[in-house]
């Protein structure tokens, strides 16, 4: 695949921009979800790639999703496609819907969106959300795409987390948020004769509950 980049723009947005859709997660540098190797050209970060070691810096590799191309060429290998398009985010108000303590610390949290909104998302993505001027943070999508286009969020009680004082003792239906997305490329591709085992812990669930609702919506396989 050959693509061009826009001046300052990230590897990662110039291959979204001409429809290649990398595996990618953060977006700022701080997983590896969207590590690739550079083979020839220059390459410039735009932010600390902290989770890379010495080791695969001498390999060449790096994050595409904070790593500029600086050279008029620059050549990658090591990136797998993804089969599934990605959605377009965009930026929303969203309301608390409800909100619900489901356990000790664990939040069960509902959004709705603007009736007129066009908002699409694949099971497996997350969303930033935003109360006023303050923070962002971000929070998995615990449900695959309903009728009633509502989302669910799962969310756990972190100690002295801004966020979290909001959602435990500030939240109440109908309170306004800032939301951004969906986000995020931990979605299901073909599936057709694979086996899948899903791990997870604690909050967690939230986007394997969602990516069981879409297998169980899809039938059962052959």
């Amino acid at each position: 695949h050959e693509i061009e980049a826009q001046p300052g723009q990230t590897i990662l947005d110039a291959a979204m921009q001409a429809g290649i859709f990398l595996p990618h997660s953060c977006r700022s540098g701080r997983c590896r979800s969207c590590l690739l190797t550079v083979d020839s050209g220059e390459t410039e970060a735009t932010v600390p790639e902290l989770v890379l070691s010495d080791e695969d810096r001498m390999a060449g590799h790096v994050l595409s999703c904070c790593r500029v191309p600086m050279s008029d060429e620059v050549a990658v290998s090591g990136a797998r496609i993804l089969t599934v398009p990605l959605p377009t985010e965009v930026t929303s108000p969203a309301r608390i819907s409800s909100i619900e303590e489901i356990a000790e610390g664990v939040l069960a949290i509902t959004l709705r969106l603007p009736p007129k909104l066009q908002f699409n998302f694949l099971p497996g993505q997350y969303v930033q959300l935003r109360k006023g001027a303050g923070v962002m943070r971000s929070y998995s999508l615990a449900n695959a795409p309903r009728a009633d286009r509502q989302l669910d969020l799962i969310v756990g009680r972190v100690p002295n987390g801004e966020m979290s004082r909001y959602w435990f003792e500030e939240a109440k239906p109908n309170k306004l948020l800032t939301l951004q997305g969906p986000k995020g490329a931990f979605v299901l591709e073909e599936l057709a004769g694979e086996d899948v085992l899903m791990v997870a812990t604690g909050t967690g669930i939230a986007p394997i509950r969602a990516l069981l609702e879409q297998i169980a919506a899809q039938g059962p396989s052959e």
